[in-house]
């Protein structure tokens, strides 16, 4: 279940997903699930947000940008 949020002053998106979320990769979430505040940078005092739930294959902690072909880390190394 979704919980809310209000922001202090100078929260950025990244940070409320890394520590309302567990990290910031949920930023993308936080972002649609909030989007007619997407144009905000950084928030003032008391917005009200909406914490979605953390999808449930969140397993994979790896940033986005790294490969999900395990060879090509294997490849690296050798």
């Amino acid at each position: 279940m979704a919980t809310k949020y209000k922001t202090v002053l100078g929260d950025t998106w990244d940070l409320i997903a890394y520590q309302q979320m567990g990290n910031e990769k949920y930023m993308k979430q936080l972002i649609e699930a909030n989007w007619p505040l997407s144009d905000v940078l950084r928030f003032d005092n008391g917005t009200e947000l909406v914490i979605p739930d953390i999808p449930v294959n969140a397993e994979d902690n790896r940033p986005f940008w790294h490969a999900d072909d395990e060879t090509v880390w294997a490849e690296e190394l050798t």
